[in-house]
């Protein structure tokens, strides 16, 4: 599989992540039950794998490596930051205030995420 091809997966994967997460989060507020489907519990895997292993491979292919590339170990603490907020959101916290407040770290997460994907480089603070 050729690079081009690897990043149209790579961003499809993204954007069914990202929705999906969005959806989520809606039903955990709104409709908790649907968290319960079988479907809805293996999907959001299925989905992350390809992305991570899209991921990889476009990095492989490129031969960037993150640590002689500040925005790609960005990129890879902020995820762990996003994965962290995201399954707080939606698992862990037991409150609606704490649900939200880390329902908006993931958003804000996701956003530099994708600033480093598109820029390339790190915006001092």
């Amino acid at each position: 599989m050729n690079y081009l091809a690897l990043k149209h997966l790579h961003i499809t994967c993204v954007i069914l992540s990202f929705s999906f997460f969005l959806t989520r989060f809606y039903w955990r507020l709104n409709t908790p039950e649907k968290l319960q489907l079988k479907w809805v519990k293996i999907t959001p895997h299925v989905v992350d794998t390809a992305l991570l292993l899209s991921a990889f491979a476009m990095a492989w292919l490129a031969q960037l490596n993150p640590l002689q590339h500040a925005w790609l170990f960005g990129k890879i603490v902020v995820l762990i930051n996003y994965i962290v907020c995201g399954s707080i959101a939606l698992k862990y916290s037991p409150s609606r205030q704490g649900q939200i407040l880390a329902f908006c770290g993931a958003l804000f997460s996701f956003v530099v995420i994708v600033s480093l994907a598109i820029n390339k480089h790190l915006v001092p603070i």
